[in-house]
């Protein structure tokens, strides 16, 4: 068969699909960049274009046979491990649950495969994301949040069931879970389906930023820039208000403490140091050595969520500014007798 890192040429693609095998084809799919161009060809495809191929012929049986194989046989390398991805995440995940369901047998056995993981891969990352599509198919009411940094079909559960506020409502607190990390997979996934309906992440929000003030600051800083990008300016910001002014007010708060902190620190030091003076000499300079480099990495660490803090007070500073503003103009609006919305 010609195949070249460009692509594949049509005639030889539709000779593979012909076949009912598909394992080159689909471990092409999946070593190869979705935004790697084909050459400019007119017989010749691109990977993105063969996924989108074998999803617009997926009903047709000798693809199911072909990729429902390449899932059901052992992943004894990173190269099986590449191709079962493409079948699975590349071309399963995007398809109607009807034609979805065609696949069950080979998804089935992929979710059943316990042996070791090649080299370099996780199997069972895997074998989760085929557990996923499985649940999928059998409960096509069933919604949930991420429940693994890979759970695709999480979010697609959301997107195609989910159709109010109320439906979103439950999953609300796990979906801001996931946005305590930007680098997190689920991360714009759970921001798009909270946008949907902003409405209902409000109180959890409030909820998290009581709970979680003195430990995550990122996290926090995370949840603000979310209501900054998708909740209007408005009665929802006014529910946030107190937690906002917590926040606007922490550095200062912060700032006191470290002075407290740093004087108590340097009496303790002091103490020591007149302890040290009536012990010997060489256990003196271990002690000195060990609190030196103690110290060396709390000022690191303290450094780095003083910076964090700084950011969060900022940002929280800033929209109590912007709340104010709107505030302003609603009192406007009532001296003119323009109705509030």
């Amino acid at each position: 068969m010609q195949q070249t890192d460009a692509g594949w040429s049509r005639e030889t693609l539709d000779e593979a699909i012909g076949s009912g095998s598909l394992d080159r084809v689909l471990h092409w799919i999946g070593t190869t960049p979705s935004n790697s161009a084909a050459a400019e060809d007119a017989d010749r495809v691109s990977s993105t274009k063969a996924r989108d191929i074998l999803i617009a012929r997926a009903q047709v049986p000798l693809v199911i046979q072909g990729i429902s194989s390449v899932l059901s046989k052992p992943v004894k390398s990173s190269g099986d491990f590449y191709t079962a991805c493409a079948g699975l995440d590349s071309i399963l995940s995007d398809l109607p649950l009807a034609t979805l369901r065609l696949y069950r047998s080979g998804i089935e056995a992929l979710a059943a495969n316990t042996a070791y993981s090649p080299s370099g891969v996780s199997l069972p990352s895997l074998t989760n994301r085929a557990k996923d599509a499985i649940k999928f198919i059998d409960f096509p009411d069933l919604t949930w949040a991420p429940e693994h940094k890979m759970d695709y079909m999480a979010e697609r559960s959301l997107s195609e069931r989910v159709h109010t506020a109320e439906e979103m409502k439950p999953h609300a607190r796990d979906l801001l879970g996931w946005l305590a990390d930007y680098n997190w997979p689920p991360y714009s996934g759970c921001v798009k389906q909270l946008a949907r309906f902003p409405e209902v992440a409000v109180d959890p929000i409030k909820e998290i930023i009581e709970d979680y003030r003195d430990d995550d600051p990122e996290w926090l800083l995370h949840l603000l820039d979310f209501v900054k990008e998708s909740v209007p300016v408005g009665v929802l910001w006014e529910k946030l208000e107190p937690e906002l002014s917590l926040l606007a007010s922490s550095e200062a708060s912060d700032e006191a403490s470290d002075e407290a902190s740093d004087e108590a620190s340097d009496e303790a030091s002091d103490e020591a140091s007149d302890e040290a003076s009536d012990e010997a000499s060489d256990e003196a300079s271990d002690e000195a050595s060990d609190e030196a480099s103690d110290e060396a990495s709390d000022e690191a660490s303290d450094e780095a969520s003083d910076e964090e803090n700084r950011h969060l007070a900022e940002a929280a500073q800033s929209m109590l500014r912007l709340l104010t503003e709107w505030k302003k103009k609603q009192v406007g609006k009532e001296q003119r007798g323009v109705p509030i919305r």
